[in-house]
């Protein structure tokens, strides 16, 4: 029997690389159920947000079919709602988690300080939180999306799960539709004598 019955695990996956697996496999470790949200799951095409909600989802599933076949994992979206690192983000989370389950006994993240600022006190007391050092894996979604940017393949696959290797020409594809704009070609017509 595990510790924690569900936790609660979110990012936004812009790509998912092993630091996001390292947070979701503690969680797994931890409790008998995870829900993953994606954020920013409104927001796609844009540099910081160039994937979408789905194309990441998928990534997740591929990553973590077995878990998901076995009803361990759970991946829903979470829209941004513009406000910041405030408990009005935290309650905004936690309300959504519970059109899932009944009850959120962990929440399971990163070492990052903006964390705390998320939950209020009556939070605290009834959730159990978890972060898991970065110290281990240096790497963030912005420093690969740099080396998918870059085409260092090489670098890519120090720090994604190796069933997305074959995958990197589409999530490359997918990276470029945020950075090159298509524009209308000009036509000119030539004056005829």
């Amino acid at each position: 029997m595990k510790k924690y019955n569900v936790s609660l695990v979110v990012g936004r996956f812009q790509p998912i690389h092993i630091g996001h697996e390292a947070i979701i496999n503690k969680a797994l470790e931890l409790s008998n159920e995870v829900i993953i949200f994606i954020g920013s799951a409104d927001k796609e095409h844009e540099i910081n947000n160039p994937f979408t909600y789905e194309f990441r989802k998928s990534m997740i599933e591929l990553i973590y079919q077995d878990e998901i076949e076995k009803g361990l994992i759970k991946i829903h979206p979470l829209n941004d709602i513009g406000v910041g690192n405030v408990f009005a983000w935290g309650d905004y989370l936690i309300k959504e988690a519970l059109k899932y389950t009944s009850k959120i006994d962990l929440f399971v993240s990163g070492e990052e300080a903006k964390i705390d600022l998320w939950f209020n006190e009556e939070y605290k007391k009834n959730i159990s939180f978890v972060k898991v050092s970065r110290e281990d894996i240096k790497i963030s979604a912005t420093q690969l999306r740099d080396y998918i940017y870059n085409n260092e393949y090489d670098e890519f696959k120090k720090y994604v799960n190796n069933k997305l290797h074959n995958y990197y020409s589409l999530i490359r594809l997918e990276l470029m539709k945020s950075y090159i704009k298509p524009t209308k070609p000009k036509i000119i017509f030539e004056d005829e004598d």
